[in-house]
């Protein structure tokens, strides 16, 4: 065999060892895209690990999904047995291949990036205490550095928590819900953030309209101008928690400006779909068609004003490692948790995070990570999440439920909380709605009276 022929092969060989590495790639090589298992057709290979067998489909985002799949899904592949330097190889495979980084984070030994190319999202993220890294093209957001926005307060501006009042009572379809929750983070320069909204049996028309007098009243907004709702959060789709917001929108789009959604809702083929949830996207298309969309994923974080939210868990993160299905196993864990952040004050939301949800976080993140001053109790009060709180160790607890309902029928779990939260500073929304501020390291609660009762029949 002649030496050409020899340097030729070594050549094709050692070629052929750097792009399987993603250490030799250039911009049109189509070969870094191809790995035997690699299903993210449009986006260039993680070059080592073991890879899921399937995509998983992580939902769309503004679009119905409920007759199949639509532009808007995102596809995430599971990588396992890779580490945090093969990570870093991969962004850098990104980069070359015409990728713009827009966005970077670190939590803990925990890696975070989101990428660019004409229009085309990445995100892609890696946990230690998993050795799995998530590939995720993102096919409905906005771009990162594109979505939030600060704002610097002055004088007396200041941004207050509040945990909304809603009617509760035994549950009786039609008339009465023993769930819901819908809170509202006043920002300092008079924007809000809505999270969530009630139950249908709690939409009364007394209740959404005293919604929007209240509003207006703790943003200042005159006669005449739009509250301006600066984002609006959805924890989950379970019905409880965006039916009286869906209302909302339609009796008041003319007199309120929705800038920002943000939500991680699963494709209907995950979890099925409550049907309201398609009235709520219609409306939202049809009021606010300029809204920037936000699909949350872990690690994500933003400002929004003087608040910083950071993601630290959606539905993406119980995804098998091996098949690249879902492994939650109730319509409850697919709740985002968001930790929110403003002047010295941290805020951490459960929605209705149960024990996957729990265990997943704990197992990427330290009490460090978790500790907050205020936490909203996951579930109702229904759920025992007892290491969580430990962790969490809040200052203020808020119930998105009746004393009645949590002190009476769930008191182990009542129990739990008082172990980390004076029962002083607990504080249920069925009681009516309670604000909270701080000043030179001290809270202050402020309340006001339940606006709402039984159901009255009216259209939702």
């Amino acid at each position: 065999m002649s030496m050409t022929r020899i340097i030729s092969g070594l050549t094709a060989l050692l070629t052929l060892i750097l792009n399987y590495f993603g250490i030799l790639t250039v911009p049109g090589d189509k070969t870094a895209f191809e790995r035997d298992g690699w299903l993210l057709e449009n986006i260039p290979a993680y070059s080592t690990g073991l890879l899921s067998k399937n995509l998983y489909n992580a939902g769309p985002g503004m679009e119905d999904d409920n007759e199949g799949p639509t532009e808007q899904d995102s596809y995430m592949q599971v990588i396992r047995w890779t580490n945090a330097g093969e990570y870093m190889t991969y962004l850098e495979k990104l980069k070359r291949f015409g990728y713009t980084q827009v966005f970077v984070n670190r939590l803990e030994d925990n890696f975070y990036a989101e990428y660019e190319n004409e229009g085309s999202l990445v995100y892609a993220y890696y946990n230690k205490s998993t050795k799995m890294a998530r590939v995720i093209e993102d096919n409905s957001s906005a771009p990162l550095d594109e979505f939030g926005y600060t704002y610097e307060p002055c004088g007396d501006e200041e941004t207050v928590v509040y945990q909304y009042g809603l009617y509760y009572d035994e549950k009786i379809p039609g008339v009465s819900a023993n769930c819901g929750m819908l809170y509202v983070i006043k920002l300092a320069d008079n924007g809000l953030i809505i999270v969530d909204g009630g139950n249908r049996e709690q939409s009364t028309d007394l209740a959404v309209n005293g919604l929007y007098d209240f509003l207006k009243e703790i943003t200042g907004t005159q006669e005449g101008e739009r509250v301006r709702i600066a984002a609006w959060y959805g924890t989950h789709a379970h019905a409880d928690h965006y039916i009286l917001f869906s209302k909302f929108l339609r009796l008041y789009s003319d007199k309120i400006n929705l800038e920002r959604v943000m939500f991680n809702y699963p494709s209907d083929d995950v979890i099925d779909m409550w049907e309201g949830t398609l009235t709520l996207r219609s409306r939202i298309r049809h009021y606010f068609p300029e809204a920037l969309y936000l699909k949350l994923h872990s690690g994500q974080k933003f400002q929004l004003a003087d608040v910083t939210a950071e993601v630290l868990y959606t539905h993406e993160d119980n995804v098998n490692a091996f098949n690249g299905k879902s492994s939650i196993l109730s319509f409850n864990e697919s709740s985002t948790v968001i930790k929110f952040t403003y002047e010295e004050t941290s805020f951490i939301m459960l929605a209705d995070c149960y024990k996957k949800v729990q265990n997943t976080l704990l197992n990427n993140f330290s009490p460090a990570v978790l500790k907050s001053d205020i936490v909203q109790v996951s579930h109702h009060g229904f759920n025992n999440v007892s290491r969580l709180y430990k962790h969490i160790d809040a200052e203020i607890a808020l119930v998105p439920q009746s004393r009645y309902m949590l002190v009476e029928e769930n008191a182990s779990v009542y129990k739990i909380i008082k172990k980390y939260t004076d029962e002083s500073n607990i504080y249920f929304s069925g009681e009516g709605t309670y604000g909270i501020s701080r000043r030179n390291a001290e809270f202050s609660v402020s309340h006001r009276e339940l606006v709402g009762s039984v159901f009255d029949n009216s259209e939702i």
